[in-house]
């Protein structure tokens, strides 16, 4: 321990106060200081969430001014004694009833106990001691944002902490959806969620009452502890009433939670300096005697860290709570306040889009509270300080209580807001970069890999385009502009336009859905229409993806360049030229219907004809009465694991089947032994109609039944081939899609190229995404797709992660465009005409991959399994494509490289890793064994260093000594070098004097590397790891080790007989370890970790011991149930759990206590094993043993 004086010098400052180091300080108030020091007359303060008067002077309400004047003619502000420990109990009485809106005697107060605060931080503070002592969570989880305090005061108990997603930068709203699924996905029973009641702290974004909901039901049925934070009760909606719902609602509900509140009056009675807050327990049912140990508890850490709560301000808020005209008062000061912040909020938000130049500011009211998020980055907030001395948190986050505001003239705020915002951002791709030097400069502002605003057009609303939006809102593609041009009045495509009675998908529902938007509610195996076309708008609402689409928008016929698509607005019939970075052609396939081919007459018909993919809404109306005809061809939510596991099972079984399609081989001729085998069960009856249907054709073929030779239509109805007409009203054709690839619209590439003339002749693509000499051109499920390799969703979603990731390329490399070179697409297609070749669908008849020809070439589909196309979408190739600069020619060709930092650096958000190079977590990490190889062949030394314990008892030293030497080793020994020796809890013990030192050495099991061996040991384990436990070696000669070898006189143990890192022992009793166990791991299991072993082995383990530490550490590793020594009677309890007693006991501790229970446990005949001696006699009666049979 380093000296507390230092000698050498008379005015020297102590050499241990070196030892203290520095932290880095409270962002806020560090620039509060800074802002003070700012001798510029235009300085604003968007800092400390304090309600300023408009000259920025402290604004105490009439309600406290009025209780102050009150309290001092009843001279009670000076009567200045302790309060108890707890604190004031009217005020406490009176804060509960303000939180939970309950009278006295009410049974929800009887269940809660409470404490008075130093405020709403240091409740939080109380609650943070409390459940770090009595709860030990697993996790602590704070909003991402949160207020920075939250996470401190809990790791500082050593508690772990966790964001769960809260604030979606891209959109700059809620993201419930990824807080719902991460504490669905992540939270486990024993965690606690921290969640601010309203106002929230930074963001200003509050949960509706459904949300609120949400989550009071997880947590109830995954075992999570909400802990409130209600620092600004009143701020959101101007009532106190109505921003204490969420508590209410989670104290109503039928089965009641166990939750926390930290409460502060510093806000909403402007009482900043008086320090005045609770923290209140509220049980799920009354238990007085638990009740008052929690009160107890809680006094034990007040008292231990600030005594007694402060006086002056409890004594406010029970005076004005306590007066109905006070309170009356101040309810209307409250009012007063939140509609002053709400309307500075609307003033800022008409000046930052008063600007033509203007960013998107509309997010800032849809805020509440004191505070906004603006959204704007740390480098904006750095030049709005260092340029304008607006001062605000790096977050982003601005006070909307502070005097800046009041007085920042909106012109001003709009000048500031928007010039930081316009440059620091770059250029988009359709800029032009003509002045160098403006481009430098615009790079030298920002990190590397700063994504410039792009604009995307994407056609078509269903599966593909619904897909592409997430990526835009949950921020993968930061500064996209994404327009999604949809022909029909909703989302959906085929599955909004396929409407006839029965239709269904023909894929398992279970897969026919987005990775990231699972739904455990399928009615049936295969999803009826309604239900498949419900979902679509279940995905568009609950990820707030509407806004990305523009429905009843058609692309026109005519020629439309990649980048200036023309389009019809469906409404006003007005058409329009709009402009793009990259153009994204996800029409799909399923909704370009078609006619029945081969059947003359159709003009002819005088009746009603429809397609079932165009389904009329009012077609009960067109058919009731009438005769039809129709012509055709053929063609689990609370436990999300459990249905994560089901969906994956399915999915394994779809892409394990791609041999079947293979032609010849065992897989194929299985399956078609199984189809025809169960055509023949099926009409066991009828052999000569299981005959006729058995096909001939391959299993998984796919033929086409489109010819529909030998009809026609008359004006009457349809012409048979043999002559005869059926006469009808209404023809309905069944006759499906047309699959030709080709865009339904005109595409000009480079040099005028027209992709859909292309492709009607051979459309060739590369992996189905991307076109031949179409720069920025994406298609989904192009030519040589996945068409017949299983659920086209979850390939719509991998072609998307390709395009993603390409755009981001686009973005962040300084690039303004990306083409095929030539030849790739046309090499990968032959490819793929010659491997399909070895398929059934490429038998010679008509199927559905060749578009209803018998002849055609198979250009629909992928050359290999799914999951082949998926690694190949996955692992992209960027080589394949030529990459244009935007500063072509050019010593700017990586400018793209900017300032020189990354925005990791830069930012440095909460939890940044700025050693994620250094994770093991993509690799196998093992320890370099340069001990063994050193060592190895004879080289070892004949000296060694060891540690040994001098004086055992409170002043007990370890003293080194060098010059031990290295023994020679006997014939059946090997030499192992230790580099892991495991503590035993009798180690520690005998250092501390309470057990006899057997041995000057600690530590009496390891694991090492055999760096020799003897004449009689397997040279074979020299560089290989083993462990060791406390024997090393036993004589094997004398009488004792005949019977039992562990209990030899003469043995030898690992440290006692040689000290030091170098240990002889006995070849046959070391254990080679894995490679999978960790040496540190292994060290303790070769002497204790008995409930892991046991379990290994397949015994029932019931662990005791005391604390609710132990009992959440043994039940973790593997213990059946758990005993408390100290509040449970241990025979009784075994008892209960076994009938009988259990079969063996381990006395790990040495107490006497352990071994007389250890006697009532186990069974007759049973066994007892002494791991821990007592060096006291044991009073056990030998009678009792002799009668049990122990």
């Amino acid at each position: 321990m380093p000296s507390l004086e230092d000698t050498s010098s008379k005015d020297a400052t102590p050499s241990w106060l070196n030892a203290v180091p520095n932290i880095v300080a409270d962002e806020i108030f560090s620039l509060a200081a800074e802002y003070r020091l700012d001798q510029n007359p235009q300085k604003v303060d968007l800092l400390i969430g304090a309600y300023r008067s408009d000259d920025g002077n402290p604004c105490p309400l009439p309600s406290v001014l009025e209780a102050e004047r009150r309290l001092l003619s009843q001279n009670d502000l000076g009567k200045h004694e302790y309060l108890p420990i707890e604190g004031d109990a009217t005020y406490l009485r009176l804060a509960q009833k303000l939180l939970l809106g309950q009278d006295d005697q009410s049974e929800l107060l009887q269940r809660t106990v409470s404490v008075q605060s130093v405020s709403g931080s240091g409740a939080i503070h109380i609650g943070a001691a409390f459940l770090s002592r009595f709860l030990s969570p697993g996790c602590v989880w704070v909003s991402d944002p949160t207020w920075g305090p939250h996470i401190l005061m809990f790791e500082r108990m050593g508690v772990k902490c966790k964001k769960y997603p809260y604030y979606d930068p891209a959109t700059r709203l809620l993201n419930f959806q990824g807080m719902i699924d991460t504490f669905e996905s992540q939270g486990k029973p024993g965690d606690v969620i921290i969640l601010q009641v309203c106002a929230h702290n930074p963001t200003g974004l509050d949960l509706s009452q459904e949300q609120w909901k949400a989550v009071a039901e997880i947590c109830q049925r995954k075992g999570i502890l909400p802990f409130f934070d209600n620092a600004y009760q009143g701020f959101a909606t101007g009532s106190p009433e109505k921003d204490a719902w969420p508590l209410r609602y989670f104290a109503s509900l039928k089965s009641p939670l166990t939750f926390c509140v930290a409460q502060s009056f510093s806000k909403n009675f402007g009482l900043y300096g008086q320090r005045t807050g609770a923290f209140h327990f509220i049980m799920n049912s009354k238990d007085t005697a638990i009740q008052s140990n929690i009160l107890q508890q809680l006094r034990f850490i007040i008292r231990t860290e600030y005594s007694t709560p402060p006086r002056t301000g409890c004594t406010f808020v029970k005076t004005i709570l306590g007066d109905p005209e006070l309170k009356s008062q101040w309810l209307r000061d409250v009012s007063s306040m939140s509609k002053r912040l709400g309307q500075v909020r609307s003033a800022l938000h008409d000046g930052l889009n008063a600007s033509d130049e203007s960013g998107d500011f509309d997010h800032i009211i849809k805020q509440s509270g004191m505070f906004s998020y603006t959204g704007l980055n740390p480098q904006q907030v750095l030049r709005l300080k260092n340029e304008y001395h607006v001062y605000l948190s790096s977050s982003g986050r601005i006070s909307m209580a502070g005097h800046g505001l009041f007085n920042l003239p909106q012109a001003r705020a709009a000048k500031y807001f928007n010039e930081v915002v316009t440059s620091t951002t770059l250029p988009g791709a359709t800029e032009d970069y003509q002045d160098r030097d403006d481009l430098a400069y615009a790079l030298s502002k920002v990190p590397m890999l700063t994504p410039r605003k792009l604009k995307v057009i994407a056609v078509g609303a269903g599966f593909g385009g619904v897909d592409l939006a997430p990526a835009v809102r949950v921020g993968k593609l930061p500064g996209v502009d994404l327009t999604i041009y949809e022909k029909n009045a909703d989302i959906g495509e085929t599955w909004h336009e396929s409407r006839y009675p029965g239709c269904a998908c023909d894929v398992p529902a279970h897969s026919y859905q987005y990775t990231w938007a699972p739904n455990p509610h399928w009615s049936h195996f295969y999803a009826p229409a309604p239900e498949i076309k419900h979902y679509f708008d279940d995905c568009a609402d609950q990820h707030d993806l509407r806004s990305y689409f523009k429905l009843s928008h058609k692309t026109d016929g005519r020629d439309v360049a990649i980048s200036s698509p023309g389009v019809t607005d469906g409404e006003t019939n007005d058409a329009f030229i709009d402009e793009c970075d990259v153009f994204v052609n996800a029409t799909g396939f399923f909704n370009n219907w078609k006619w029945p081919r081969n059947v003359p007459g159709r003009e002819t018909f005088r009746g009603t004809v429809f397609h079932t993919a165009n389904w009329p809404s009012d077609w009960e109306k067109d058919i009731e009465g009438k005769t039809v005809a129709l012509i055709e061809k053929s063609e689990w939510a609370k436990h999300p694991e459990r249905y994560l596991e089901f969906r994956k099972s399915m999915e394994d079984d779809v892409n394990t089947r791609f041999k079947l399609f293979m032609d010849h081989t065992p897989e194929q001729k299985l399956a078609r032994q199984s189809v025809v085998g169960n055509i023949k069960a099926k009409l066991d009856s009828r052999p000569d109609l299981a005959k006729f249907l058995e096909p001939d054709f391959a299993v998984g073929y796919k033929p086409s039944t489109n010819t529909l030779i030998g009809i026609s239509f008359t004006p009457n109805g349809i012409l048979t081939k043999d002559g005869r007409e059926s006469k009808v009203d209404s023809i309905i054709c069944a006759t499906g899609f047309e699959l030709s690839y080709a865009p339904r619209f005109p595409i000009l590439g480079k040099d005028g190229l027209n992709l859909q003339e292309v492709w009607l002749k051979a459309p060739e693509s590369y992996l189905s995404v991307c076109a031949a000499d179409m720069p920025n051109y994406f298609t989904i499920l192009g030519p040589a797709s996945s068409l017949g390799h299983g659920s086209l969703v979850t390939s719509i979603e991998m072609c998307n992660r390709f395009i993603v990731r390409m755009i981001r390329k686009l973005q962040t490399q300084n690039y303004s465009s990306f083409s095929l070179r030539p030849g790739v697409a046309r090499a990968y297609q032959n490819h793929a005409l010659s491997y399909l070749k070895r398929t059934v669908w490429a038998s010679g008849c008509t199927n559905t991959y060749k578009n209803g020809t018998k002849d055609g070439e198979l250009r629909s589909l992928h050359p290999g399994s799914l999951i082949q196309l998926f690694k190949l979408l996955e692992d992209l190739r960027y080589e394949d494509s030529e990459w244009k600069s935007l500063c072509e020619d050019s010593d700017l060709a990586f400018a793209w490289l900017a300032n020189g930092f990354t925005a990791l650096e830069e930012e440095r958000p909460d939890g940044a890793d700025l050693t994620w190079f250094v994770d093991p977590a993509d690799r196998e990490a093992k320890p370099i064994r340069f001990e063994a190889s050193h060592h190895a062949n004879g080289n070892v030394p004949t000296t060694q260093t060891a540690a040994r314990v001098q004086n055992p008892g409170p002043e007990a030293q370890f003293i080194i000594q060098n010059g031990q030497v290295v023994p020679q080793l006997l014939k059946n020994q090997i030499l192992m070098k230790l580099l892991i020796a495991g503590l035993c809890h009798s180690d520690l013990n005998r250092v501390y004097g309470t057990l006899p030192l057997i041995s000057d050495i600690v530590g009496h099991e390891g694991v090492g590397m055999v760096v020799k061996a003897g004449s009689a040991a397997t040279a074979h384990m020299i560089n290989k790891r083993v462990g060791l436990g406390w024997l090393s070696r036993p004589c094997m000669e004398c009488e004792v080790c005949d019977v039992e070898y562990t209990s030899c006189p003469k043995q030898q143990n690992l440290g006692r007989d040689v000290p030091g890192t170098f240990q002889p022992v006995d070849a046959a009793f070391v254990h080679l370890l894995p490679d999978n166990l960790q040496s540190d791991i292994a060290a303790p299991l070769l002497c204790g970790n008995g409930v892991q072993i046991a379990r290994a082995q397949g015994y029932r383990v019931i662990a005791v011991d005391t604390g609710e530490d132990k009992r959440r550490i043994c039940l973790q590793f593997g213990a059946a149930h758990f005993i408390d020594l100290l509040t449970q009677n241990v025979p009784a309890e075994v008892k209960r759990l076994t009938s009988l007693g259990v079969h063996g006991v381990i006395c790990t501790a040495g107490s006497i206590a352990a071994y007389q229970q250890a006697a009532h446990c186990v069974r007759n005949a049973g066994t007892i094993v002494c791991i821990g001696v007592n060096p006291q006699n044991l009073p056990i009666s030998p009678l009792d043993m002799v009668r049990r049979g122990e």
